[in-house]
C-alpha cells in the first residue's frame, strides 16, 4: 500500500496528464474548426497551375506529383535568364521565359542510338554533388550541375554557363522541338523562334566544361547540335541535396582569395569578408573602395537573400597589403570589421583613438578597427589598433554591441595593455580590447592567457575561451577544474571577464593528460557556456551524455568534443565526444553557435575512415570521396541543448578544411539555416556550389577561393511549406532527426525557439494546396486529411522533441507535419496559438 505522500504525488501526476490532453485536444479542435470554417474558400481558390517546372533551385526536383503526368522532373538550368527545364518521358521541356508570359518548347532527340527516353539514374545513397569524367586535357572534376545525368548522355547546366548545356556520345545530336516554328539562327547562335507572333530565342547549350555549342537549322522543325569543342561521356554521382540552399565561390582568377568571417543582416542576407589578391575580385555600384589600393586588399562582400547576387561589394586597404580576418553585424545592420594592414595609409577617420599605427611596411601587420554603414557606402570610424599581430590563418573575432562599441579579439600579441586592467598584465601572445562606439577611445585592453574566441553573456560580462601554453594558475577557487590537466603543451581554459575588462571574475581549466584545443565558444540563453574542438587526452571528462569516444594517444589519434559549463564555471553539465569507434583517426570542431533554444551547430573537420555520427539522409552521409585517415574533410554537426541526441550530422566538400579558414556558422532568423564560410585550398573542385548561386564555377584551377554557403538543415525527403511563426524567443523551427525511414529508430520531430515549458500538439496529414492564414501565420495541414494530432511539451528552453514511428504502410507517402503551441504568461500571449512552420515529408 502506497503512504500518503506516494498517492499524492500519483494524484498530482494524473491531473497534470488529464490537463495536458484536456488542452492537447482544445487546441487540435481550435485550429480543426478554424480550418474548416474555411475550407470553402480554399477549395474555390485552389486552381493552381502545376503544368510548368517549378522553381526549385539547385537541380532536377523528381515529379510527386507536384506536375503534370508527363513531367518526369523538374528544375533551372540557367541563373540568368531563368530557363526552366522538364523531363519528359520522351525527351526535355525547356520553359523560356518571357517579359510577361513564358514558352514550353520540347525537344526529341531524332537519332535512336541517342535514346528516346531520357530517365532519371537510379538514387545512390549520400548527397554529393559533382561531374566525373573525361574531358580534353585529361581527367577532370566538374562541380555541381543543375540536372542529372543518364547514361552519359544528359546534363542541364555547365558551372560558369548561364545556360543550358547537354553532353552525348554523339557529338553532333539533331532534335526534332515541338511547340514552337524555328525562323532561323541568331547572331551569337541561339535558335530563333516564332508562337503566336511572338519572337523567342533557345540559347544554345554547352556541350563540355568551358566551352560553347551552336545550332544549324537541318531541316523543318529540326534542329543540330554542334559542339564548340570535341566533348566526353561524364558521369554523375549522387544528386542535389536539399541541406545545400546555394553555395558559391567569391573570387576571381585563383588570386589568393581568402573567406574569413560572415553574418546575416535583419533581411537574411549573407555578409562576408577575406581577402583577395585580384584586381577584378567583383564590386558593386556605390560602394566604399571599388578598386585596389595594394598588391592584397581586404574585402567586404553582402548577397542576395538567395545568394544569386550582389547587393554591394567593396574592397578595404590602402596602397600596401591589406586583410579583413573579422565581420559581425549589430541590431541595426551597422557592420563592424577587423583588419590586418601593413598600409600607412590605411584609410582612419578624424579623432580614431590611433590614426598613425606602427605597420613597419612589408614586415609587420597592425590591426584596425572598423563600423560601417549598413550599405557598406562610408565609414562610421575607422582606427589603427596594434601591431605584429600576424597574419596567416590566425584567429581573430570582432563583436558589435547594441551601443555601438567594438570588441575584439586575437592570436598573436603586439596590442597594448591600458593600465587599469587587472586582468592579463602581461603579454600572452593574445589580445583583448574594446573601441567607443566613435573610436576615439580605447576603453580597454589586456592579454588573455589563451589563443582566445569569445562571447558576450546578457550581464555584459565577456566569456574567454581558447587554448595555449599557460604562465601560472588561471583556474579560480570554486571552479570545475581550478588547475591545468598535466600535460605539456594545451589545456582548453574559459575565462568569465567584468564588461570593463578589469576583472577575472571566474575561470576554469578543461581537460586531461594530453593536448585539449578549444576553437569556438558560445553561451546560450540561460549564460551557460558552451565550448568546442577536439582533445587528445584519454581522460578528457566524460558527462552525462551517450556519446563518448575516446582518444588513443598510441594511434595519435583526437574526438571531437562539445562540452556545456554552467553560468559561474563551477559545474560541468555534459561533454558529447564524438569519434572513430575504433580510436583511430582525428576530429575536432572549429567553430559553434547556438539558438535561443541551445540547440548547437557546430562546424569543423575530420580524418577518419567513416564518422559514426552522420544521420541519414543528410547532406553526405556516406564517405563518396576516398577520404581516410590520410585526408580531411568537413563536418557540420547539430546537437541537441541537453547533449542527448545528434540531430544533424553530415560531412561536407571542403579540401584540407584545417588550413581552409572555416570560421564560425552564423544563424538566419530561421534557426535551422545556417551561413558557412571559409576558402576552399586545392587544385580541383569539389566544393558544391549550385546553379543559380552568384558564382557557381570557380576561376582557373579552384586554389585558394572564398566560399559562402546557405546550409539547410532538412535531411533527404523533408521541404519546408511556409514560414514559422515568432515567439518570444525568436522564429519557431521545426526539423526531424534524421530521413523518414519506414521503421527507423531515432526519427523524431524537433522544434526550437517556441514557447518555453508549453503544452502543444504535432499535427500530421495531407498539406493544403495553398496555406489558410492564421493571423500572421500559416496552416498548412488540411483539416479533411488530418491522419494524428499529437501531444508536444517544450523544455524550459523551448526545445521539444516527438519521436515518431513509421509504419511499414507507409513507404512512398507524403505527409505534412507542424506543431502548434500555447502562449504562455512567461512567452505570450496567454492562451494563443503559435504555429511552427509546417514540413512536407516523403517516406522512403
Amino acid at each position: 500500500m502506497k503512504d500518503p505522500i506516494s498517492r499524492n504525488q500519483d494524484d498530482s501526476l494524473r491531473r497534470t496528464q488529464l490537463r495536458r490532453r484536456s488542452i492537447s485536444a482544445a487546441l487540435a479542435r481550435g485550429l480543426v474548426l478554424l480550418a474548416l470554417s474555411a475550407g470553402s474558400t480554399i477549395a474555390q481558390d485552389a486552381s493552381l497551375d502545376r503544368s510548368a517546372p517549378l522553381p526549385f533551385g539547385g537541380g532536377l526536383v523528381e515529379n510527386h506529383g507536384q506536375w503534370n503526368a508527363g513531367i518526369r522532373a523538374a528544375g533551372w538550368a540557367s541563373a540568368g535568364e531563368g530557363l526552366a527545364v522538364g523531363l519528359t518521358e520522351g525527351g526535355l521541356r525547356l520553359i523560356l521565359r518571357g517579359a510577361d508570359k513564358d514558352l514550353a518548347v520540347d525537344l526529341r532527340p531524332t537519332d535512336s542510338s541517342d535514346s528516346a527516353n531520357w530517365v532519371l539514374e537510379a538514387p545512390l545513397p549520400g548527397r554529393h554533388h559533382y561531374l566525373v569524367g573525361g574531358c580534353e586535357g585529361g581527367t577532370e572534376l566538374v562541380p555541381y550541375s543543375a540536372a542529372r545525368l543518364g547514361s552519359g548522355r544528359l546534363l542541364l547546366k555547365t558551372p560558369g554557363s548561364r545556360n543550358w548545356s547537354w553532353t552525348s556520345t554523339n557529338p553532333q545530336a539533331e532534335f526534332r522541338l515541338t511547340g514552337a516554328r524555328i525562323q532561323g539562327l541568331a547572331a551569337d547562335g541561339a535558335a530563333v523562334l516564332e508562337h503566336a507572333g511572338d519572337r523567342w530565342l533557345l540559347p544554345p547549350p554547352g556541350v563540355g566544361p568551358r566551352s560553347r555549342g551552336r545550332w544549324i537549322v537541318a531541316a523543318e522543325g529540326r534542329l543540330r547540335l554542334v559542339p564548340g569543342a570535341p566533348i566526353a561521356p561524364l558521369a554523375m554521382v549522387g544528386e542535389p541535396s536539399p541541406s545545400i540552399d546555394w553555395a558559391t565561390y567569391l573570387g576571381a582568377l585563383s588570386s589568393g582569395d581568402e573567406g574569413r568571417g560572415a553574418d546575416y543582416d535583419s533581411l537574411d542576407r549573407p555578409l562576408t569578408c577575406g581577402k583577395t589578391e585580384s584586381t577584378l575580385f567583383p564590386t558593386a555600384v556605390g560602394p566604399f573602395l571599388n578598386s585596389p589600393g595594394g598588391a592584397e586588399d581586404g574585402f567586404l562582400t553582402k548577397l542576395s537573400a538567395d545568394g544569386s547576387s550582389l547587393v554591394f561589394s567593396t574592397y578595404i586597404g590602402g596602397s600596401a597589403k591589406d586583410r579583413c580576418v573579422a565581420v559581425d553585424i549589430g541590431s541595426g545592420d551597422e557592420i563592424a570589421l577587423m583588419a590586418l594592414t601593413r598600409s600607412a595609409d590605411f584609410p582612419v577617420t578624424p579623432g580614431a583613438y590611433d590614426p598613425v599605427g606602427d605597420t613597419a611596411p612589408g614586415q609587420t601587420w597592425a590591426g584596425a578597427l572598423l563600423r560601417l554603414q549598413p550599405d557598406g557606402s562610408a565609414l562610421i570610424f575607422s582606427t589603427f589598433y596594434g601591431n605584429a599581430l600576424g597574419d596567416g590563418l590566425h584567429r581573430f573575432q570582432v563583436l558589435l554591441a547594441d551601443d555601438g562599441t567594438l570588441l575584439a579579439c586575437g592570436e598573436t600579441g603586439g596590442t597594448p595593455i591600458t593600465p587599469e586592467s587587472a586582468f592579463g598584465t602581461k603579454q600572452h601572445g593574445s589580445f583583448l580590447g574594446k573601441v567607443s562606439a566613435d573610436g576615439g577611445e580605447l576603453l580597454f585592453s589586456t592579454s588573455p592567457p589563451c589563443d582566445p574566441e569569445i562571447a558576450v553573456r546578457s550581464d555584459g560580462t565577456i566569456v574567454v575561451a581558447g587554448d595555449g601554453g599557460f604562465i601560472g594558475p588561471w583556474g579560480t577557487p570554486g571552479a570545475y577544474q581550478e588547475q591545468a590537466g598535466g600535460n605539456v603543451s594545451f589545456d582548453a581554459w574559459v575565462g568569465i571577464v567584468s564588461p570593463d575588462g578589469r576583472d577575472l571574475i571566474a575561470g576554469t581549466y578543461l581537460g586531461g593528460g594530453l593536448d585539449d584545443v578549444c576553437r569556438g565558444v558560445a553561451v546560450d540563453a540561460q549564460d551557460r557556456v558552451l565550448i568546442a574542438a577536439g582533445t587528445r587526452s584519454p581522460t578528457f571528462p566524460q558527462i552525462g551524455t551517450p556519446f563518448t569516444a575516446t582518444a588513443d594517444p598510441t594511434l595519435d589519434s583526437s574526438v571531437a568534443y562539445l562540452a556545456r559549463l554552467s553560468e559561474d564555471l563551477s559545474v560541468l553539465d555534459f561533454t558529447v565526444l564524438l569519434g572513430d569507434e575504433a580510436g583511430a583517426g582525428a576530429a575536432a570542431w572549429q567553430g559553434l553557435t547556438t539558438d535561443a533554444s541551445g540547440v548547437v551547430t557546430l562546424v569543423g573537420w575530420h580524418a577518419l575512415p567513416q564518422p559514426s555520427w552522420l544521420t541519414a539522409g543528410s547532406h553526405l552521409e556516406e564517405n563518396e570521396i576516398g577520404c581516410s585517415s590520410i585526408c580531411a574533410t568537413g563536418l557540420v554537426t547539430r546537437i541537441a541543448p541537453d547533449g542527448s541526441r545528434v540531430l544533424y550530422g553530415s560531412m561536407i566538400e571542403w579540401l584540407e578544411p584545417l588550413m581552409s579558414g572555416i570560421r564560425e556558422p552564423a544563424l538566419a532568423s530561421n534557426p535551422r539555416i545556417a551561413l558557412l564560410s571559409g576558402t576552399v585550398n586545392g587544385a580541383i573542385d569539389l566544393y558544391p556550389t549550385t546553379a543559380g548561386a552568384f558564382a557557381p564555377d570557380c576561376e582557373f584551377l579552384c586554389g585558394d577561393e572564398a566560399h559562402l554557403t546557405q546550409f539547410n538543415f532538412l535531411h533527404e525527403g523533408v521541404e519546408a511549406l511556409g514560414l514559422g511563426g515568432e515567439s518570444c524567443l525568436g522564429v519557431i523551427s521545426l526539423n526531424t532527426t534524421r530521413r523518414a525511414d519506414v521503421g527507423a529508430p531515432e526519427f523524431a520531430f524537433y522544434v526550437s525557439q517556441a514557447p518555453p515549458s508549453a503544452f502543444g500538439v504535432l499535427l500530421i496529414g495531407g498539406e493544403l494546396p495553398v496555406p489558410l492564414p492564421f493571423g500572421a501565420q500559416d496552416l498548412w495541414i488540411d483539416p479533411a486529411k488530418l491522419v494524428s494530432v499529437l501531444p508536444m511539451t517544450t523544455q524550459d528552453s523551448g526545445y521539444g522533441v516527438l519521436d515518431l514511428g513509421i509504419p511499414g504502410g507507409a513507404s512512398g507517402k507524403t505527409f505534412a507535419a507542424q506543431a502548434a503551441f500555447l502562449g504562455t504568461s512567461e512567452c505570450g500571449p496567454t492562451g494563443e496559438f503559435v504555429l511552427s512552420e509546417a514540413l512536407r515529408v516523403l517516406v522512403p
